[in-house]
């Protein structure tokens, strides 16, 4: 009796870690997808009054390294309700958002380096966890110099 018990406590313990770690069953491919320009991915669904979401990212900054890279980070505070985050970018004013990265819920930054020089880029980050994505951050742009690499 006594190791059923074990057995069940550790059982509980997998697949909860294992549910917890993964994304909502609606996340998307790391993989860039075709959004509107409203900025809706056809993958990432608003959620709109769905409770358990996590809170949206905040303070988007983006830093331009060169003409190939861009660097971005934005704040998070409240850490315990995210499982990762989405980082979205568009080209031009009226482009159309595509998912360019999903990073964990421990990295608040993601060096952009498939970026070409001369060049206007939007971008915005969400927040993810089990229930869904949260509204994006305020969008940040930055546009890179002519030029080369680093």
């Amino acid at each position: 009796m006594k190791t059923i018990a074990i057995l069940s406590v550790m059982l509980f313990f997998i697949v909860g870690l294992s549910f917890a770690a993964s994304p909502p069953s609606n996340a998307p491919m790391v993989m860039p997808q075709k959004s509107t320009k409203s900025g809706m991915s056809t993958a990432m669904p608003a959620n709109q009054g769905q409770t358990g979401l996590p809170d949206a990212p905040r303070d988007l900054h983006l830093t331009v390294r060169s003409a190939t890279r861009i660097d971005l980070s934005w704040r998070y505070y409240n850490v315990s309700t995210e499982d990762g985050f989405i980082i979205e970018r568009k080209t031009g004013e009226n482009g159309d958002y595509k998912v360019i990265y999903a990073n964990d819920r421990t990295k608040l930054l993601y060096e952009d380096q498939k970026v070409a020089a001369n060049t206007t880029y939007f971008y915005r980050v969400r927040a993810f966890n089990r229930y869904g994505y949260t509204e994006p951050c305020p969008e940040a742009k930055a546009t890179t110099p002519t030029g080369g690499p680093d």
